[in-house]
């Protein structure tokens, strides 16, 4: 690295790899106290240079600059929590690269979670149309988002509870083609299933649901408390 800065003012090809090291560099050093004494050795990071040396290389990186720019998307939207800016940067990478499934279901995620339901139910029905015509890249974990994200507006949006359960039950089965059963996914679709059965007046259905949320969440978790609070309130039935 020291040589490449001598030799060519450090291009944005190089600077991505000092950003990623500027960045990551701090960002472990936060998050990992037991590898602190090894990055005694390494030379001082920052963060904030590193962000902005990774916009600069997604912006004028030849080689580098599409990689730059899902770095960028997900340290925005991990590790900053800065789903605006996350969400930005995922966007022109979906519309870049629209038959990429990786960046699509990013995409549709951070719709998703900023609020933006139409732009997300519309992505997600693309995601799935895709997913059946056998595209490159579309398989059971883009089936996974675009079916919760569906189910979701159709259970809280349009109030369609029939279509909801059916994208739950497609998420449930995408979630268990990729053993993802500890997912958040996977649970949460059984627990919104089993608060729609309530909504029904089915309480045989909530309890097969509610059982497989006691089994398959943490027992810290919410989700597990919910269902623990639905049998101990149920208890004759």
């Amino acid at each position: 690295m020291e040589k490449a800065k001598a030799g060519n003012g450090l291009s944005p090809e190089f600077l991505f790899g000092e950003a990623l090291f500027n960045y990551y560099s701090v960002w472990i050093h936060e998050n990992y106290p037991m590898l602190r004494p090894v990055l005694v050795f390494f030379p001082n990071g920052d963060k904030r240079l590193g962000l902005k040396q990774l916009a600069h290389v997604s912006n004028s990186g030849f080689y580098t600059g599409t990689e730059s720019k899902t770095f960028l998307m997900k340290i925005y939207a991990n590790e900053e929590k800065n789903m605006g800016e996350a969400l930005r940067v995922s966007e022109e990478l979906a519309m870049k690269y629209p038959d990429n499934a990786y960046f699509q279901r990013y995409y549709a995620r951070l719709l998703f979670v900023n609020g933006h339901f139409t732009k997300a139910e519309r992505i997600s029905l693309e995601m799935l149309s895709k997913l059946e015509q056998n595209m490159p890249g579309y398989e059971a974990v883009s089936g996974r988002y675009a079916s919760y994200i569906l189910a979701y507006i159709n259970q809280h949006k349009y109030r369609d509870f029939d279509k909801a359960k059916e994208h739950y039950k497609d998420a449930i089965m995408f979630a268990e083609m990729t053993n993802e059963r500890e997912s958040g996914y996977f649970i949460s679709s059984y627990v919104n299933l089993a608060r729609i059965a309530k909504q029904q007046k089915d309480q045989d259905m909530a309890k097969k649901y509610y059982t497989i949320v006691l089994k398959a969440s943490d027992k810290k978790s919410d989700n597990y408390e919910e269902a623990k609070k639905f049998f101990k309130q149920n208890r004759k039935g």
